[in-house]
């Protein structure tokens, strides 16, 4: 790990181990993603010992792209001969693959409407994204209310409902400027001052723009699961 990811994680020493700040501050991710790769493994295993052919999983766009890479380097190294199938969806999308078997597995928001076996794998917290020169970067913390008639960058698509669901439930309307599901246009569409948004701390993690994230109130939180039909033990 330390190799791929050009860090030290560990300090080490002749009588004993421990994790450098660095560790302690990837620690986390790393965890979540020897879990997906171990539910990854268990899965190939319940197709009937996979060793080579097609893994098909379905990813939200997000995840795909600022976290699964990680899972699927660690995977290979196990399974070299498999290929991977990817389709990106939002979370209902994702469900219905895999209940029409068009997918192995998927990884996935809650909730679950459909049958399927679920692990959870992570949470994320979501994170208000404003241009550099808004007023309220002076704030530490924005609340819900202040979503109210400002410009915003409504960041979905489909059955992905976050954050529509988060001003819904109180009770704010903000003047939405464009509805998009590309977190790269969303990020330019901020930076240049078009609106505000709200964005993921996956998402951002990656993120190189010129905007203000500041913590929400109350705060918004995504529980992300690996998610098949079935999902048996290795």
């Amino acid at each position: 790990l330390e190799d791929e990811y050009g860090v030290a994680l560990l300090k080490r020493s002749s009588k004993k181990v421990r994790l450098t700040t660095e560790g302690e501050a990837l620690l986390p991710y790393i965890m979540d993603i020897c879990q997906t790769t171990r539910l990854m493994q268990e899965r190939v295993n319940a197709l009937g010992d996979l060793k080579n052919g097609t893994l098909r999983i379905g990813v939200l766009t997000n995840i795909s792209t600022h976290w699964l890479p990680g899972v699927i380097q660690r995977f290979h190294q196990d399974y070299p001969a498999i290929n991977y199938e990817m389709l990106d969806g939002d979370g209902h999308s994702i469900q219905t693959w895999i209940a029409e078997g068009r997918i192995d597995c998927g990884i996935l928001p809650l909730p679950i409407h459909d049958k399927l076996d679920t692990v959870p794998l992570f949470s994320e917290t979501f994170f208000a994204v404003l241009p550099t020169n808004h007023p309220l970067c002076r704030r530490d913390m924005l609340s819900v209310s202040n979503f109210a008639d400002m410009p915003f960058i409504l960041p979905e698509k489909g059955g992905n409902t976050t954050i529509s669901d988060y001003l819904s439930e109180h009770g704010i309307k903000p003047d939405i400027r464009l509805v998009t599901w590309d977190d790269y246009t969303v990020l330019r569409m901020v930076e240049s001052g078009v609106g505000a948004s709200i964005l993921s701390k996956t998402i951002l993690a990656n993120a190189h723009a010129d905007i203000v994230t500041r913590p929400l109130s109350p705060p918004l939180y995504r529980d992300i699961v690996f998610a098949a039909k079935s999902i048996k033990s290795a």
